[in-house]
């Protein structure tokens, strides 16, 4: 769990595209910020998914933590804490690759994995494949100046949410580290009919193109659920920043 964890966290954002900065037009703005994801190679992440059933309670999950990925291929530097969410409960494991090494921590115990698990962390050079196609995701974006962040200027894109493209993105990469649709019981032509309200907000830097924060918030009214939701968080603090993972303890 925790090595597939960490693998398709760096996945998201180890995809191999070009892209370039600048400009006022907030289709270009959104398109150069989409590309340039897989030019985000380290920094803090932050990503978290919540999903509100109503009266099936509430599940998501969240991940936080520093990491760096590899250039020619091979194991990613990261600490990375993973924390799964069912109502009332949750559970954190922390997953820390130095880049030789690999360790998971939970319930105050820290073990080494041995080198057979530790290698499944690779990741191959030039990997591709993000599941979060957000270019596609919005119509009618609009673009304004956002907060500075880190030292940098950023500006704001909002927009229209395109819901079954969204969900369909969002709902995979849940089900692959919390929750699937299966918690909501819908597939995402379904949710895009039982939508009440929706938002869409990413934060891009104004002269790197690259993503600092997306947030999105689904309103639903369900069949014994009018009051459903489906929120996601992803952010990157310090992208392309330095760095620091040493192994537990030292």
């Amino acid at each position: 769990m925790t090595g597939r964890t960490l693998c398709l966290a760096a996945s998201l954002l180890a995809v191999a595209v070009a892209g370039c900065g600048g400009g006022d037009d907030p289709n270009d703005a959104l398109s150069q910020t989409a590309k340039k994801l897989g030019q985000i190679r380290s920094g803090d992440l932050s990503m978290r998914m919540g999903i509100d059933a109503g009266g099936k309670g509430r599940v998501g999950f969240a991940l936080d933590g520093p990491f760096a990925l590899p250039r020619s291929g091979g194991m990613p530097r990261a600490r990375v804490a993973y924390k799964q969410i069912a109502g009332t409960r949750s559970a954190t494991v922390t997953l820390t690759s130095t880049g030789r090494q690999a360790f998971v921590s939970a319930g105050g115990q820290t073990r080494r994995l041995p080198a057979a698990q530790a290698r499944r962390l690779r990741i191959g050079a030039g990997a591709a494949g993000s599941q979060l196609k957000i270019g596609s995701w919005v119509r009618d974006p609009k673009l304004a100046d956002g907060p500075k962040l880190d030292g940098a200027a950023t500006q704001r894109i909002t927009a229209k949410l395109d819901v079954r493209a969204a969900a369909r993105d969002l709902l995979g990469v849940a089900g692959a580290l919390g929750p699937g649709s299966s918690a909501l019981g819908q597939s995402p032509g379904q949710l895009e009919k039982a939508v009440r309200s929706s938002s869409f907000e990413l934060i891009t830097g104004k002269d790197d193109r690259l993503l600092r924060r997306l947030r999105i918030a689904i309103g639903l009214k369900l069949p014994g659920a009018p009051h459903a939701s489906v929120r996601f968080l992803l952010g990157v603090r310090r992208p392309n920043q330095p760095v620091r993972i040493a192994a537990p303890g030292a």
